[in-house]
């Protein structure tokens, strides 16, 4: 089966994430869509994707991004 060529958007925090992921990993950015994409089809073909995507935002806004909001800012 011929291969085909799939395009995405992504913001410049996903785009900086996978960057990074690619240099720490020694994979192209493409060999880590491509292995993302590939996990999600078996998980999702075998009933594994139990977590709403609502619910999973909250715990990564929760975990992530809410700790980063309340630090208090730098004195000089």
């Amino acid at each position: 089966m011929r291969e085909k060529t799939i395009s995405i958007r992504v913001n410049k925090e996903m785009y900086s994430f996978l960057q990074q992921l690619s240099i720490r990993s020694k994979l192209t950015i493409s060999e880590i869509v491509r292995s993302i994409l590939n996990y999600f089809f078996f998980a999702y073909a075998l009933g594994k994707l139990k977590v709403p995507m609502a619910e999973l935002m909250k715990e990564f806004y929760e975990k992530y991004v809410k700790p980063k909001e309340t630090r208090e800012p730098k004195t000089r």
